[in-house]
Protein backbone atom coordinates (compact mmCIF):
# COMPACT_ATOMS: atom_id res chain seq x y z
CA UNK A 1 0.00 0.00 0.00
CA UNK A 2 1.46 3.29 -0.85
CA UNK A 3 -1.43 5.98 -0.08
CA UNK A 4 -4.83 6.15 0.45
CA UNK A 5 -7.44 8.06 -1.59
CA UNK A 6 -9.04 10.53 0.85
CA UNK A 7 -11.56 12.36 -1.20
CA UNK A 8 -14.37 11.12 0.59
CA UNK A 9 -12.89 10.85 3.84
CA UNK A 10 -14.99 7.25 5.04
CA UNK A 11 -13.06 5.86 2.19
CA UNK A 12 -9.51 6.29 4.42
CA UNK A 13 -11.68 3.96 6.97
CA UNK A 14 -13.10 1.45 4.24
CA UNK A 15 -9.82 1.03 2.28
CA UNK A 16 -7.70 -0.08 5.36
CA UNK A 17 -11.04 -2.12 6.78
CA UNK A 18 -11.08 -4.20 3.54
CA UNK A 19 -7.67 -5.27 4.11
CA UNK A 20 -7.38 -5.90 8.21
CA UNK A 21 -8.79 -8.77 9.97
CA UNK A 22 -9.85 -6.59 13.09
CA UNK A 23 -10.22 -2.37 11.87
CA UNK A 24 -10.42 -0.08 14.44
CA UNK A 25 -11.39 3.34 13.75
CA UNK A 26 -10.01 4.50 16.49
CA UNK A 27 -5.88 3.43 16.08
CA UNK A 28 -6.81 5.12 11.95
CA UNK A 29 -8.41 8.72 14.25
CA UNK A 30 -5.32 8.28 16.10
CA UNK A 31 -2.63 8.28 13.71
CA UNK A 32 -4.51 10.94 11.71
CA UNK A 33 -5.02 13.31 14.53
CA UNK A 34 -2.93 12.37 17.44
CA UNK A 35 0.21 10.65 16.47
CA UNK A 36 0.28 12.42 12.88
CA UNK A 37 2.20 9.21 11.28
CA UNK A 38 -0.99 9.53 8.78
CA UNK A 39 -0.76 12.94 6.89
CA UNK A 40 -3.54 13.90 4.44
CA UNK A 41 -2.61 15.82 1.70
CA UNK A 42 -3.89 17.41 -2.07
CA UNK A 43 -1.36 15.71 -4.69
CA UNK A 44 -1.52 13.81 -7.43
CA UNK A 45 -3.89 14.91 -9.95
CA UNK A 46 -5.07 17.23 -7.24
CA UNK A 47 -6.81 14.72 -5.54
CA UNK A 48 -6.74 14.52 -1.55
CA UNK A 49 -4.48 11.65 -0.18
CA UNK A 50 -3.78 10.18 2.99
CA UNK A 51 0.15 9.39 3.17
CA UNK A 52 2.70 7.97 6.02
CA UNK A 53 4.34 10.95 7.49
CA UNK A 54 7.69 9.89 6.32
CA UNK A 55 6.70 9.68 2.46
CA UNK A 56 4.42 13.26 2.82
CA UNK A 57 8.04 15.69 2.11
CA UNK A 58 8.51 13.31 -1.27
CA UNK A 59 5.17 13.02 -2.00
CA UNK A 60 5.29 17.16 -1.48
CA UNK A 61 8.35 17.95 -3.68
CA UNK A 62 7.76 15.54 -6.40
CA UNK A 63 3.88 16.48 -6.72
CA UNK A 64 1.88 18.42 -4.35
CA UNK A 65 4.11 21.71 -4.16
CA UNK A 66 3.26 21.73 -7.88
CA UNK A 67 -0.78 21.51 -7.54
CA UNK A 68 -0.55 23.94 -4.67
CA UNK A 69 1.37 26.35 -7.08
CA UNK A 70 -1.31 25.86 -8.90
CA UNK A 71 -4.26 26.68 -6.86
CA UNK A 72 -3.07 30.24 -5.63
CA UNK A 73 -2.40 31.23 -9.26
CA UNK A 74 -5.72 30.52 -10.23
CA UNK A 75 -7.59 32.21 -6.53
CA UNK A 76 -5.16 35.18 -6.93
CA UNK A 77 -6.34 35.51 -10.66
CA UNK A 78 -10.33 35.22 -9.41
CA UNK A 79 -9.59 37.69 -6.90
CA UNK A 80 -7.76 40.32 -8.63
CA UNK A 81 -10.00 40.54 -12.07
CA UNK A 82 -13.15 40.50 -9.72
CA UNK A 83 -12.31 42.39 -6.19
CA UNK A 84 -8.67 44.04 -7.56
CA UNK A 85 -6.45 42.05 -4.84
CA UNK A 86 -3.41 40.70 -5.45
CA UNK A 87 -0.97 38.81 -3.10
CA UNK A 88 -0.62 41.45 -0.74
CA UNK A 89 -4.30 41.52 0.04
CA UNK A 90 -3.80 37.35 0.09
CA UNK A 91 -0.77 36.97 2.45
CA UNK A 92 -2.14 39.68 5.42
CA UNK A 93 -5.47 37.44 4.84
CA UNK A 94 -3.92 34.68 5.43
CA UNK A 95 -1.50 35.79 8.57
CA UNK A 96 -4.99 36.37 9.92
CA UNK A 97 -5.88 32.66 9.57
CA UNK A 98 -2.71 31.50 11.07
CA UNK A 99 -2.80 34.42 14.19
CA UNK A 100 -7.17 33.17 14.61
CA UNK A 101 -5.82 29.59 14.95
CA UNK A 102 -2.95 30.56 17.13
CA UNK A 103 -5.79 32.02 19.38
CA UNK A 104 -8.28 29.13 19.05
CA UNK A 105 -6.01 26.29 18.95
CA UNK A 106 -8.04 25.27 16.15
CA UNK A 107 -11.89 25.91 14.45
CA UNK A 108 -14.03 25.47 11.38
CA UNK A 109 -14.06 26.71 8.52
CA UNK A 110 -17.11 29.21 9.81
CA UNK A 111 -14.95 30.25 13.34
CA UNK A 112 -12.65 30.99 10.76
CA UNK A 113 -14.71 33.30 8.63
CA UNK A 114 -16.35 35.40 11.59
CA UNK A 115 -12.16 35.69 13.21
CA UNK A 116 -11.09 36.97 10.03
CA UNK A 117 -13.92 39.30 7.90
CA UNK A 118 -12.20 38.84 4.37
CA UNK A 119 -12.92 35.25 4.28
CA UNK A 120 -16.50 36.28 3.65
CA UNK A 121 -15.65 37.48 0.63
CA UNK A 122 -17.81 36.43 -2.21
CA UNK A 123 -16.70 35.86 -6.00
CA UNK A 124 -18.87 35.10 -8.81
CA UNK A 125 -19.12 31.67 -10.25
CA UNK A 126 -20.20 31.26 -13.61
CA UNK A 127 -22.05 34.75 -13.79
CA UNK A 128 -25.25 34.00 -16.75
CA UNK A 129 -25.43 30.49 -16.61
CA UNK A 130 -28.08 28.75 -14.54
CA UNK A 131 -25.86 27.56 -11.86
CA UNK A 132 -24.17 30.75 -11.23
CA UNK A 133 -23.35 31.11 -8.08
CA UNK A 134 -21.61 33.50 -4.93
CA UNK A 135 -19.46 31.43 -2.63
CA UNK A 136 -17.39 32.91 -0.22
CA UNK A 137 -13.41 32.31 -0.58
CA UNK A 138 -13.52 30.52 3.12
CA UNK A 139 -12.73 27.40 1.45
CA UNK A 140 -10.49 28.32 -1.63
CA UNK A 141 -8.05 29.87 1.01
CA UNK A 142 -8.07 27.29 3.33
CA UNK A 143 -7.62 24.88 0.83
CA UNK A 144 -4.69 26.69 -0.65
CA UNK A 145 -2.99 27.01 2.88
CA UNK A 146 -3.49 23.29 3.54
CA UNK A 147 -1.96 22.67 0.16
CA UNK A 148 1.56 24.31 1.05
CA UNK A 149 0.95 22.98 4.43
CA UNK A 150 0.62 25.98 6.64
CA UNK A 151 -2.51 24.45 7.80
CA UNK A 152 -4.27 21.09 8.42
CA UNK A 153 -7.28 19.50 8.61
CA UNK A 154 -7.72 18.23 12.28
CA UNK A 155 -10.98 15.99 13.36
CA UNK A 156 -14.06 16.23 11.91
CA UNK A 157 -17.03 17.29 13.40
CA UNK A 158 -19.54 14.21 13.94
CA UNK A 159 -18.24 11.05 12.95
CA UNK A 160 -14.96 9.64 11.04
CA UNK A 161 -17.13 10.06 7.56
CA UNK A 162 -17.90 13.57 7.84
CA UNK A 163 -16.35 15.46 5.43
CA UNK A 164 -16.76 18.83 7.62
CA UNK A 165 -13.18 18.99 9.83
CA UNK A 166 -11.51 21.37 12.15
CA UNK A 167 -8.67 23.55 11.01
CA UNK A 168 -5.01 23.94 12.87
CA UNK A 169 -1.76 24.58 12.43
CA UNK A 170 0.91 22.80 10.51
CA UNK A 171 4.89 22.30 10.29
CA UNK A 172 5.80 22.78 6.80
CA UNK A 173 7.51 19.82 4.82
CA UNK A 174 11.52 19.36 4.15
CA UNK A 175 12.36 21.63 1.11
CA UNK A 176 13.67 18.23 -1.35
CA UNK A 177 14.74 18.78 -4.54
CA UNK A 178 11.95 17.78 -7.04
CA UNK A 179 13.65 15.53 -9.52
CA UNK A 180 15.27 13.48 -6.79
CA UNK A 181 11.32 13.44 -4.92
CA UNK A 182 9.91 12.09 -8.36
CA UNK A 183 12.44 9.21 -8.59
CA UNK A 184 11.79 7.46 -5.44
CA UNK A 185 7.87 8.21 -5.64
CA UNK A 186 8.15 6.07 -9.11
CA UNK A 187 10.09 3.65 -7.15
CA UNK A 188 7.53 3.65 -3.95
CA UNK A 189 4.42 3.41 -7.24
CA UNK A 190 6.46 0.72 -8.71
CA UNK A 191 7.16 -1.31 -5.45
CA UNK A 192 3.44 -1.07 -4.99
CA UNK A 193 1.73 -1.36 -8.17
CA UNK A 194 4.41 -3.03 -10.52
CA UNK A 195 5.12 -4.17 -12.53
CA UNK A 196 3.60 -0.84 -14.67
CA UNK A 197 3.71 0.96 -17.84
CA UNK A 198 5.39 4.17 -18.65
CA UNK A 199 1.08 5.52 -18.96
CA UNK A 200 0.56 4.22 -15.98
CA UNK A 201 2.81 5.74 -13.52
CA UNK A 202 2.67 9.00 -15.62
CA UNK A 203 -1.23 8.73 -15.20
CA UNK A 204 -1.11 7.94 -11.55
CA UNK A 205 1.39 11.05 -10.50
CA UNK A 206 0.30 13.66 -12.98
CA UNK A 207 3.47 14.53 -13.96
CA UNK A 208 4.51 15.21 -17.90
CA UNK A 209 6.00 12.31 -19.90
CA UNK A 210 9.28 13.91 -19.69
CA UNK A 211 8.94 13.90 -16.02
CA UNK A 212 7.62 10.48 -15.75
CA UNK A 213 10.46 8.85 -18.21
CA UNK A 214 13.30 10.55 -16.25
CA UNK A 215 11.72 9.40 -12.69
CA UNK A 216 11.45 5.90 -14.44
CA UNK A 217 15.34 5.64 -15.22
CA UNK A 218 16.55 6.29 -11.89
CA UNK A 219 14.38 3.17 -10.10
CA UNK A 220 16.69 0.57 -11.51
CA UNK A 221 13.47 -1.48 -12.70
CA UNK A 222 13.92 -2.99 -15.69
CA UNK A 223 11.95 -3.58 -19.27
CA UNK A 224 9.38 -6.39 -19.15
CA UNK A 225 6.37 -6.85 -21.94
CA UNK A 226 3.13 -7.03 -20.73
CA UNK A 227 0.00 -8.62 -21.83
CA UNK A 228 -1.21 -4.72 -22.76
CA UNK A 229 2.37 -3.58 -23.59
CA UNK A 230 5.90 -2.60 -22.41
CA UNK A 231 6.06 -1.61 -18.49
CA UNK A 232 8.44 -1.22 -16.44
CA UNK A 233 9.27 -4.17 -12.79
CA UNK A 234 11.88 -3.58 -10.05
CA UNK A 235 14.19 -6.58 -9.44
CA UNK A 236 12.34 -8.15 -6.68
CA UNK A 237 9.29 -8.26 -9.22
CA UNK A 238 10.70 -10.31 -11.66
CA UNK A 239 9.90 -13.79 -10.49
CA UNK A 240 6.55 -15.30 -10.79
CA UNK A 241 4.18 -14.06 -8.17
CA UNK A 242 2.76 -16.76 -5.27
CA UNK A 243 -0.27 -18.42 -6.07
CA UNK A 244 -2.88 -17.30 -3.46
CA UNK A 245 -5.95 -18.65 -2.54
CA UNK A 246 -9.07 -17.18 -4.16
CA UNK A 247 -10.94 -14.19 -1.76
CA UNK A 248 -13.70 -11.97 -1.55
CA UNK A 249 -13.18 -8.46 -0.78
CA UNK A 250 -15.22 -5.11 -0.75
CA UNK A 251 -13.54 -2.03 -1.73
CA UNK A 252 -14.97 1.48 -1.16
CA UNK A 253 -15.57 3.71 -4.24
CA UNK A 254 -11.63 5.58 -5.38
CA UNK A 255 -9.76 3.24 -3.52
CA UNK A 256 -6.05 2.71 -4.39
CA UNK A 257 -5.82 -0.11 -5.87
CA UNK A 258 -8.70 -0.11 -8.77
CA UNK A 259 -7.50 3.72 -9.28
CA UNK A 260 -3.77 2.66 -9.15
CA UNK A 261 -3.19 1.96 -12.60
CA UNK A 262 -4.39 3.88 -16.24
CA UNK A 263 -4.67 0.18 -18.41
CA UNK A 264 -7.51 -2.13 -16.45
CA UNK A 265 -8.19 -4.35 -18.47
CA UNK A 266 -5.76 -7.27 -16.63
CA UNK A 267 -8.26 -7.12 -13.71
CA UNK A 268 -11.52 -5.15 -14.71
CA UNK A 269 -13.88 -6.18 -18.28
CA UNK A 270 -14.30 -3.36 -20.25
CA UNK A 271 -17.82 -4.21 -20.37
CA UNK A 272 -18.22 -3.52 -17.08
CA UNK A 273 -16.91 -0.30 -16.79
CA UNK A 274 -20.57 1.60 -17.89
CA UNK A 275 -21.65 0.32 -14.54
CA UNK A 276 -18.80 0.75 -11.94
CA UNK A 277 -17.50 4.01 -13.27
CA UNK A 278 -18.91 7.37 -12.95
CA UNK A 279 -19.11 10.05 -16.18
CA UNK A 280 -15.67 11.36 -15.66
CA UNK A 281 -13.58 8.48 -14.63
CA UNK A 282 -14.30 7.67 -10.94
CA UNK A 283 -14.84 3.74 -9.73
CA UNK A 284 -17.25 3.34 -7.52
CA UNK A 285 -17.39 0.69 -4.86
CA UNK A 286 -16.17 -2.90 -6.31
CA UNK A 287 -16.94 -6.38 -5.59
CA UNK A 288 -13.24 -8.79 -5.86
CA UNK A 289 -13.49 -11.94 -6.01
CA UNK A 290 -9.79 -14.06 -6.83
CA UNK A 291 -8.02 -10.97 -7.70
CA UNK A 292 -10.49 -9.10 -10.60
CA UNK A 293 -13.25 -6.97 -10.52
CA UNK A 294 -16.67 -8.81 -10.33
CA UNK A 295 -18.91 -6.58 -9.72
CA UNK A 296 -20.29 -3.88 -7.11
CA UNK A 297 -22.06 -3.19 -3.47
CA UNK A 298 -23.70 -0.41 -1.68
CA UNK A 299 -25.11 0.37 2.02
CA UNK A 300 -28.50 0.41 1.81
CA UNK A 301 -30.34 2.93 4.18
CA UNK A 302 -30.93 0.57 6.53
CA UNK A 303 -27.72 -0.53 7.01
CA UNK A 304 -27.94 -3.15 4.55
CA UNK A 305 -24.73 -4.12 2.28
CA UNK A 306 -26.27 -4.92 -1.03
CA UNK A 307 -23.79 -7.01 -3.33
CA UNK A 308 -24.44 -7.34 -7.01
CA UNK A 309 -22.07 -9.80 -9.00
CA UNK A 310 -21.46 -8.99 -12.62
CA UNK A 311 -19.04 -12.05 -13.95
CA UNK A 312 -19.77 -15.76 -14.25
CA UNK A 313 -17.19 -16.21 -11.67
CA UNK A 314 -17.99 -14.10 -8.98
CA UNK A 315 -22.05 -15.65 -9.00
CA UNK A 316 -20.12 -19.11 -8.52
CA UNK A 317 -21.15 -20.84 -5.09
CA UNK A 318 -17.52 -20.70 -3.51
CA UNK A 319 -17.62 -17.16 -4.60
CA UNK A 320 -21.38 -16.08 -3.39
CA UNK A 321 -20.52 -17.70 0.06
CA UNK A 322 -17.07 -15.55 0.50
CA UNK A 323 -19.08 -12.13 -0.55
CA UNK A 324 -21.77 -13.53 2.12
CA UNK A 325 -19.27 -13.49 4.47
CA UNK A 326 -17.33 -10.37 3.38
CA UNK A 327 -20.60 -7.87 3.49
CA UNK A 328 -21.86 -8.78 6.88
CA UNK A 329 -18.52 -7.97 7.77
CA UNK A 330 -18.65 -4.77 6.58
CA UNK A 331 -22.23 -4.48 7.64
CA UNK A 332 -20.52 -4.82 11.19
CA UNK A 333 -18.03 -2.53 10.93
CA UNK A 334 -20.27 0.27 9.99
CA UNK A 335 -22.39 -0.17 12.43
CA UNK A 336 -24.89 2.48 13.04
CA UNK A 337 -22.71 5.25 10.44
CA UNK A 338 -24.40 5.74 7.01
CA UNK A 339 -22.08 6.31 3.70
CA UNK A 340 -22.87 7.28 0.49
CA UNK A 341 -19.88 8.21 -2.18
CA UNK A 342 -19.31 11.51 -3.59
CA UNK A 343 -18.85 9.76 -6.75
CA UNK A 344 -21.96 7.56 -7.94
CA UNK A 345 -22.59 4.81 -10.03
CA UNK A 346 -25.36 3.52 -11.72
CA UNK A 347 -24.55 -0.24 -10.16
CA UNK A 348 -24.22 1.74 -6.83
CA UNK A 349 -27.19 3.94 -6.89
CA UNK A 350 -29.54 0.95 -7.97
CA UNK A 351 -27.99 -1.38 -5.00
CA UNK A 352 -28.43 1.40 -2.61
CA UNK A 353 -32.25 2.35 -2.95
CA UNK A 354 -33.09 -1.97 -3.65
CA UNK A 355 -35.26 -3.53 -1.72
CA UNK A 356 -34.72 -1.58 1.72
CA UNK A 357 -36.27 -3.68 4.66
CA UNK A 358 -39.06 -1.70 6.91
CA UNK A 359 -38.80 -2.08 10.60
CA UNK A 360 -41.47 -2.88 12.96
CA UNK A 361 -43.24 -0.61 15.31
CA UNK A 362 -39.86 0.96 17.81
CA UNK A 363 -37.70 0.36 14.90
CA UNK A 364 -39.00 2.55 12.26
CA UNK A 365 -36.68 4.26 10.31
CA UNK A 366 -37.77 8.38 10.31
CA UNK A 367 -38.08 9.13 6.90
CA UNK A 368 -38.34 12.74 6.61
CA UNK A 369 -35.12 14.77 5.00
CA UNK A 370 -32.08 15.48 7.56
CA UNK A 371 -29.16 16.79 6.05
CA UNK A 372 -25.77 16.28 8.71
CA UNK A 373 -23.48 19.47 8.99
CA UNK A 374 -21.17 17.80 6.74
CA UNK A 375 -23.39 16.96 4.11
CA UNK A 376 -23.41 13.17 4.55
CA UNK A 377 -27.05 11.15 5.20
CA UNK A 378 -26.95 9.31 8.97
CA UNK A 379 -29.55 6.70 10.28
CA UNK A 380 -32.89 7.89 9.71
CA UNK A 381 -32.58 9.82 6.87
CA UNK A 382 -34.53 9.79 3.93
CA UNK A 383 -34.05 6.66 1.50
CA UNK A 384 -33.74 8.24 -1.66
CA UNK A 385 -32.93 12.09 -3.44
CA UNK A 386 -36.26 11.46 -5.19
CA UNK A 387 -38.21 11.81 -2.23
CA UNK A 388 -36.24 14.77 -1.17
CA UNK A 389 -36.75 16.49 -4.36
CA UNK A 390 -40.51 16.42 -3.86
CA UNK A 391 -40.31 17.98 -0.76
CA UNK A 392 -41.50 15.29 1.62
CA UNK A 393 -39.93 15.68 5.13
CA UNK A 394 -42.14 12.19 6.01
CA UNK A 395 -43.75 9.38 4.56
CA UNK A 396 -46.72 7.61 4.73
CA UNK A 397 -45.60 4.59 3.39
CA UNK A 398 -43.83 2.90 6.09
CA UNK A 399 -45.24 1.07 9.19
CA UNK A 400 -46.17 2.92 12.02
CA UNK A 401 -44.14 6.56 10.67
CA UNK A 402 -43.02 8.29 13.51
CA UNK A 403 -43.92 12.05 14.16
CA UNK A 404 -42.24 14.20 12.50
CA UNK A 405 -39.98 16.95 13.97
CA UNK A 406 -41.37 20.26 14.90
CA UNK A 407 -41.29 23.41 13.46
CA UNK A 408 -38.49 25.22 15.42
CA UNK A 409 -36.04 21.84 14.02
CA UNK A 410 -36.81 22.27 10.35
CA UNK A 411 -34.83 24.49 8.13
CA UNK A 412 -36.83 25.05 4.49
CA UNK A 413 -34.36 25.99 1.75
CA UNK A 414 -35.83 28.76 -0.86
CA UNK A 415 -34.44 29.09 -4.36
CA UNK A 416 -33.25 26.51 -6.92
CA UNK A 417 -31.61 23.69 -7.13
CA UNK A 418 -33.12 22.54 -4.14
CA UNK A 419 -35.50 24.30 -3.36
CA UNK A 420 -38.31 23.14 -1.10
CA UNK A 421 -36.36 20.59 0.16
CA UNK A 422 -36.56 20.20 4.26
CA UNK A 423 -33.69 19.79 6.57
CA UNK A 424 -33.92 18.28 10.22
CA UNK A 425 -31.74 20.11 12.38
CA UNK A 426 -32.30 18.66 15.72
CA UNK A 427 -29.12 18.50 17.55
CA UNK A 428 -26.99 20.83 16.03
CA UNK A 429 -25.15 23.27 17.32
CA UNK A 430 -25.80 27.27 16.43
CA UNK A 431 -22.22 27.14 14.88
CA UNK A 432 -23.00 24.12 12.50
CA UNK A 433 -26.41 25.93 12.29
CA UNK A 434 -24.84 29.26 11.01
CA UNK A 435 -22.50 27.30 8.42
CA UNK A 436 -25.66 25.84 6.59
CA UNK A 437 -25.04 22.65 4.37
CA UNK A 438 -23.61 21.25 1.56
CA UNK A 439 -26.03 19.35 -0.37
CA UNK A 440 -24.11 16.80 -2.61
CA UNK A 441 -25.62 17.03 -5.88
CA UNK A 442 -25.29 15.69 -9.59
CA UNK A 443 -26.81 18.60 -11.38
CA UNK A 444 -24.64 21.45 -10.30
CA UNK A 445 -21.59 23.01 -11.78
CA UNK A 446 -19.12 20.07 -10.43
CA UNK A 447 -21.14 17.92 -11.82
CA UNK A 448 -20.97 13.91 -9.73
CA UNK A 449 -18.32 15.53 -7.18
CA UNK A 450 -19.97 18.94 -6.58
CA UNK A 451 -22.28 20.30 -3.82
CA UNK A 452 -25.13 22.79 -3.51
CA UNK A 453 -24.54 25.20 -0.84
CA UNK A 454 -27.36 26.47 1.14
CA UNK A 455 -27.38 27.86 4.60
CA UNK A 456 -29.32 31.19 6.99
CA UNK A 457 -31.42 33.80 5.02
CA UNK A 458 -30.51 36.50 7.34
CA UNK A 459 -33.86 37.94 9.54
CA UNK A 460 -35.51 34.86 9.06
CA UNK A 461 -34.84 31.83 11.42
CA UNK A 462 -36.80 28.63 9.80
CA UNK A 463 -35.38 29.98 6.20
CA UNK A 464 -31.97 28.85 4.02
CA UNK A 465 -31.27 30.06 0.86
CA UNK A 466 -29.27 28.24 -1.68
CA UNK A 467 -26.33 30.12 -1.89
CA UNK A 468 -24.39 28.47 -5.21
CA UNK A 469 -21.90 25.45 -6.22
CA UNK A 470 -18.88 24.23 -4.34
CA UNK A 471 -16.61 21.03 -5.62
Amino acid sequence: MLALHATDPATVYLSVAARTADPAPALLEQALYEDRSLVRMLCMRRTMFVVPRDLAPVVDASTARAVAARERRNLLKVLGEQHGHGEAWLATTENAVLAALADLGEGTAAQLADAVPALRTQISVSPGKPYAATPRITSRVLGVMAAESRIRRGRPLGTWASSQFRWTTAEPHPDLDAEDARAELAAHYLRAFGPATTDDVKWWTGWTLTDTRKAIARTGAADVDLSHGPGHALPEHLDPPTRTEPAAVLLPGLDPTPMGWRHRDWYLDPALVPELFDAYGNIGPTLWWNGRIGGGWAQRPDGDIATHALTPEGRGNEAQAAITVEAARMATFLGDIRIRPSMRTPLERRLATSQVSRRRHGQVRRPWASLDSRGGWEPGRMDTDERLLRGRIYGKDQESPARPPTRPHLRRIRRRPVGGLLFVVTGWTADEIATGVALRTEIGQFGPSGRALSGPCPGERRRWDWSGYTP
